[in-house]
């Protein structure tokens, strides 16, 4: 099986993938994913099915530098399906979200092949979630840092990430920092 598949985000990131010169950050309000965001360019729309799970994403990239939004709704009922065992926490709609942000890193450093940089708690407004740093190389001889941020807010699950070749990118106030910070979940919290 492929195993970027079940990423959703990273299955979609090929097709996002476009450079530009200059820098004009936009909100992109998304109506179905229920968040808002600074993107530093228009964005693309992408979707797709993993078995009867819909995966969605909106991303960009600058200057070899991705910004994307990942999210999926969660199922109503457990999903029978084959999967690696790294992928069961898109499966089960009853898991915990500490429980699916662990099962997000164990696919994310599978999947990548990554190395941990930093791992830590973070929060959006009353939405508490998680955030990796990880390095790992694309392809051999180049290496790449990824920051992802993981939520559950009500029945969605969401992955946010910058993936730069310079890993000062993912930090920096001007470009990864700008991208996360501007994040609000649009759907009511409990």
């Amino acid at each position: 099986m492929n195993r970027l598949i079940p990423c959703g985000v990273c299955v979609l990131l090929a097709g996002i993938a476009v450079a530009q010169d200059r820098t004009e950050w936009k909100e992109v309000a998304s109506e179905k994913g229920k968040y808002k965001i600074l993107f530093p360019k228009e964005t693309k729309h992408q979707s797709g099915k993993f078995g009867p799970l819909e995966l969605y994403a909106d991303g960009t990239a600058v200057d070899g530098t991705v910004y994307m939004v990942g999210y999926q709704p969660l199922p109503d009922s457990p999903v029978k399906m084959e999967v690696p065992k790294d992928l069961e926490y898109l499966l089960d709609p009853k898991m915990e979200p500490k429980a699916r942000f662990a099962g997000a890193k164990v696919g994310l450093m599978a999947r990548q092949n990554a190395k941990l940089v930093r791992e830590k708690n973070v929060k959006v407004g009353k939405v508490e979630g998680r955030e990796f740093v990880v390095n790992y190389e694309r392809r051999p001889g180049e290496s790449r840092t990824l920051r992802n941020q993981v939520f559950v807010v009500g029945k969605m699950f969401y992955s946010i990430f910058v993936d730069a070749a310079k890993a000062e990118t993912v930090d920096h106030r001007d470009h990864g920092a700008k991208f996360f910070d501007s994040l609000k979940f649009t759907a009511e919290t409990k």
